[in-house]
């Protein structure tokens, strides 16, 4: 069959025209060097090129990489994917590459120094070490680079401790650098967050995603506890081996704007501990700071419904999770803030998908007197708390429950006092929001014994 390729000689000029390229992708092509015998010869250069991938080339010599960057004047995204490049040696300036012209004055026509402004570089799958790094840095031939990617290099350390000669002060390589890349390196160390911070006070993204981190949680309350000031706000630990409330009760403790920690065997594999959903509510109601999670806007409604059903499982006597947390988290100080925020929360025997569901709790909390009037609990003294007008009957009942033990749940009977009603108004559908009874703020709610009813029902 025979094929005309229409427009052919359009293409053809558009391509001999190299100030139009933008992008060009020459990966998996026999690419080896900047002066391959007498092939790219004179002074050219790729001027509006942004982005390049020489991924899987035969390149051996970051030389080679720092000439071709000074074709490309403007390149600003350079990638290395699975390069393997020979490790540098510190020791000044980068060596010519191989073919350089002996005299440059004859075959250049730009003479002043060059700059190179790639500020994204993919080394992941090159085996390279931060010796050659280091090597790049000292020689400064990425001197604007912000995004580092280092995936899959065996990079156990993460960032290792770098000390600069006698004086033990710490090296701060790429000063620019605003994210790193770690992913899949066996990381197991969780001092890495405090290494990375303060050898690039700029990193504001960490991607630790598809390491060995949970096995153990040693340097994370380290972490968590450095009150040095960092810039770090993002951190994602995907696929990592975070196992356990303790280690989620640890993690949350790291304050950070956004966090992705998904398919960990939390909530993974044939026997989960819990669901995506029950993880993602902890985080959400453990870390006032986090504004995205799992690539998810956290919202307000999200954050009350998550933080309500925390404060109900931590009212419950012996609840296992909230147990695991408290070892490495501080509940308790989570739990007085809480209350400020939303009052008193009694947990009761709902689902996590009904407490994911519930409708967002109004801006003002009432302050509300419960009364004991019952005769088993008439002796005891009249207390005050602050409530959700969105708190329900049933949430009440257990709140009073835990404040008047004498009288069992099922036989609490409520009322909201009234002046012009001898009786008050009782509370009897359960289901119900405070607000519907038009409960508000200095309102008082009897708590009655529904025995003593029977009991003067039975004498009459």
């Amino acid at each position: 069959m025979n094929v005309e390729l229409v427009g052919r000689y359009g293409i053809e000029q558009r391509q001999q025209r190299l100030e139009g390229f933008i992008e060009i992708a020459l990966a998996e092509t026999n690419l080896e060097t900047r002066y391959p015998e007498d092939a790219w010869e004179g002074d050219w250069s790729l001027p509006n090129l942004k982005s390049m991938w020489l991924d899987k080339t035969p390149m051996t010599d970051w030389a080679d990489v720092a000439a071709i960057c000074e074709l490309c004047p403007n390149l600003e995204w350079l990638s290395l994917a699975k390069v393997r490049l020979a490790p540098l040696d510190p020791g000044g300036s980068l060596p010519p590459p191989r073919g350089y012209p002996v005299d440059v004055t004859q075959c250049r026509l730009v003479l002043q120094p060059f700059v190179c402004r790639v500020r994204t570089l993919v080394l992941n799958g090159t085996l390279v070490t931060w010796k050659t790094l280091l090597a790049l840095d000292a020689a400064c031939v990425f001197p604007c680079l912000e995004n580092l990617h280092l995936a899959h290099n065996r990079l156990a350390e993460g960032v290792p401790n770098m000390i600069s000669g006698s004086d033990e002060a710490p090296l701060q390589p790429f000063p620019h650098l605003r994210a790193l890349v770690l992913d899949g390196n066996a990381i197991s160390d969780w001092q890495v967050l405090q290494r990375a911070c303060s050898t690039f006070p700029k990193l504001e993204s960490l991607h630790l995603n598809s390491n060995l981190l949970g096995e153990t949680l040693d340097g994370l309350a380290a972490a968590a506890a450095d009150e040095t000031p960092r810039r770090l706000t993002a951190l994602f630990v995907n696929e990592n081996r975070l196992s356990s409330w303790r280690a989620i009760g640890a993690l949350a403790s790291y304050a950070v704007l956004e966090l992705r920690a998904q398919r960990i065997p939390l909530t993974e594999g044939d026997s989960p501990l819990a669901s995506p959903l029950l993880l993602r509510q902890v985080f959400v109601a453990l870390m006032p700071t986090l504004m995205r999670l799992n690539a998810s806007e956290v919202t307000v409604k999200e954050r009350t419904a998550a933080e309500r059903y925390i404060l109900g499982l931590a009212s419950q006597d012996g609840n296992a999770m909230v147990k695991a947390l408290r070892e490495t988290c501080n509940i308790d100080g989570h739990i007085v803030r809480l209350r400020g925020i939303h009052g008193d929360i009694v947990g009761g025997e709902v689902t996590e998908e009904a407490q994911a569901s519930r409708s967002a709790l109004m801006h003002s909390l009432v302050q509300v007197t419960l009364r004991p009037i019952g005769a088993a609990i008439v002796d005891r003294p009249v207390a005050s708390k602050r409530v959700p007008h969105t708190m329900t009957v049933a949430e009440l009942k257990r709140l009073c429950q835990t404040l008047f033990k004498q009288v069992p749940l099922d036989r609490i009977r409520l009322q909201l006092a009234e002046p012009s009603l001898p009786f008050g108004i009782p509370f009897d559908d359960e289901s119900r929001e405070l607000g519907f009874y038009g409960v508000g703020d200095g309102a008082e709610i009897r708590v009655d014994d529904a025995a003593d009813v029977a009991h003067l029902e039975k004498k009459s």
